[in-house]
């Protein structure tokens, strides 16, 4: 995921871009539910997708994709400049950053047991058990 995130930041700075980040995302869910005593709604998913924002012409971008291909990440750098440099041209006065380092996170729930290595059958029992 880290590669992906290098990728975009790359794909977003054009000349005139002061100011780049990139937020990924990578998430997986599943729902659980009981009705009147018997199993109701089960359904799982998983999703990925990037945001990119730049600060061009003293305005900000963004744009957001779940085509991780390196077209689709190309494509909202381009969307994210594009709406910066348009953005431009209705501005009062330019943003001003404040002068910070950079900074790098990675953040995983936290959880003893991955919830996702137990049987959706186990888990249905649990909330089915009296």
């Amino acid at each position: 995921m880290k590669q992906l995130a290098l990728e975009a930041l790359d794909a977003a700075l054009h000349p005139g871009v002061s100011y780049a980040d990139v937020r990924l995302i990578e998430s997986q869910e599943r729902d659980l539910s009981t009705k009147n005593g018997k199993p109701g709604q089960v359904s799982s998913s998983e999703s990925a997708g990037l945001g990119i924002r730049v600060l061009a012409d003293g305005c900000w971008g963004f744009a957001a994709t779940d085509d991780l291909s390196k077209p689709g990440i190309s494509t909202a750098a381009e969307l994210a400049f594009g709406i910066a440099r348009a953005s431009a041209l209705a501005k009062k006065r330019d943003v001003v950053l404040a002068p910070v380092d950079k900074y790098e996170a990675t953040w995983v729930s936290p959880c003893r047991i991955d919830p996702f290595t137990i049987p959706v059958e186990q888990q249905l029992a649990l909330l089915m058990k009296n």
